[in-house]
């Protein structure tokens, strides 16, 4: 690999040599989309290294695998111009990254690989990011998750190595260490007027995590466009809402989806035991982010949930809503501000479609 590789530069790298391969060819210049799968394709051909993160060199966005990251630079570099680094015998390594943005082209010798390495992350972190692997992805039980935090606690302890596993040894400190690192964002627990019980999460906190992720802040903070063919794709392209008096007054409005569904939990014991009862669940998508991409679950946020029985009325939805609903007035009037890092981010506008 040479230094045309900044596009997808490799965060971790094994111990193995690197291939030599040379700087200059006559091959026709690659497209965004060849060049945006060509680590994975490189590195899988036995040299021993790997690709473990792909960083973009044009907003910095990080990804795990090559097809999110060829999304991504499919979608929102596409159409750049090429820069005018040379190009390699292996063409699908070529660098087809805008030339007016900036980014370094890093060293590939060995003795310079430091420079391809992912930031440093502290045991701590790791063993946390395990523990949400094992709770969200695996569905491993609560006990399960200790047991695993206490045999790495041992391990350390044996190496005689000081490590602390206290902030994740239980459920109840695991969600503290999660809230203070806004990965995770707790349930309120709301008593409506007929005495019922629900629960609801706040908006505002909500957005504050969103922004803290560089690609969803971006497209939080861009406004929803219309198709400029005038063809109806995504219900953006209709009269009303390029007719919305918020979408057409504010800068950057952030556009809310807001939707509600009824599930039916099955009984363990089976439906003779009869049913536990439907739940009503709203939920809420951001037309500004792509269609594309908001079909998929990690652009799905979870709203509020209670039993369908005690929300039947108009009354009760509103009582539940009452966070919502409030955030959204504001938004609609005097817009939110977010401080993220230091710096303020004002979100103006709203508009709110229910289904």
């Amino acid at each position: 690999m040479n230094a045309t590789t900044t596009g997808a530069a490799a965060s971790e790298i094994g111990e193995s040599t690197m291939p030599n391969i040379p700087t200059t060819s006559t091959a026709p210049r690659p497209t965004q989309s060849q060049f945006a799968v060509a680590p994975s394709e490189a590195h899988s051909e036995g040299h021993g290294w790997y690709v473990k993160e792909y960083s973009c060199s044009v907003c910095g966005a990080t990804f795990i695998a090559a097809k999110c990251y060829k999304e991504h630079f499919d979608h929102c570099h596409k159409h750049g111009p090429q820069c005018n680094y040379p190009e390699s015998d292996y063409p699908q390594l070529s660098c087809s990254a805008p030339d007016e943005e900036s980014h370094s082209v890093p060293s590939l010798d060995p003795e310079s690989m430091s420079e391809l390495t992912r930031p440093e992350i502290t045991e701590g972190a790791r063993l946390s990011d395990l523990c949400r692997l094992l709770e969200g992805q695996h569905r491993c039980s609560k006990a399960a998750v200790d047991a695993v935090v206490q045999g790495v606690a041992e391990i350390f302890e044996a190496k005689q190595l000081s490590f602390d596993t206290s902030k994740l040894s239980s459920n109840k400190a695991r969600k503290c260490l999660y809230e203070q690192t806004d990965i995770y964002i707790k349930l309120f627990k709301k008593v409506l007027k007929n005495g019922s019980k629900a629960y609801y999460v706040p908006l505002k906190p909500l957005l504050h995590n969103l922004l803290k992720h560089p690609e969803t802040a971006k497209y939080l903070q861009q406004p929803v466009l219309c198709s400029s063919d005038s063809l109806l794709r995504d219900f953006s392209d209709g009269l009303r809402f390029s007719d919305h008096t918020v979408l057409r007054n504010k800068r950057n409005p952030l556009a809310l989806l807001l939707y509600c569904d009824d599930i039916d939990l099955a009984n363990p014991l089976g439906m003779k035991r009869g049913s536990r009862g439907k739940l009503t669940v709203f939920y809420i998508m951001f037309a500004n982010i792509p269609p594309f991409k908001r079909s998929s679950l990690h652009s799905i946020f979870l709203l509020a949930v209670a039993h369908s029985r005690d929300i039947k009325t108009v009354e009760a939805k509103e009582d539940l809503l009452q966070d919502f609903i409030a955030t959204v007035n504001e938004l609609s009037s005097t817009g939110v501000k977010i401080i993220i890092e230091n710096k303020e981010i004002e979100l103006l506008g709203a508009f709110c479609i229910s289904g």
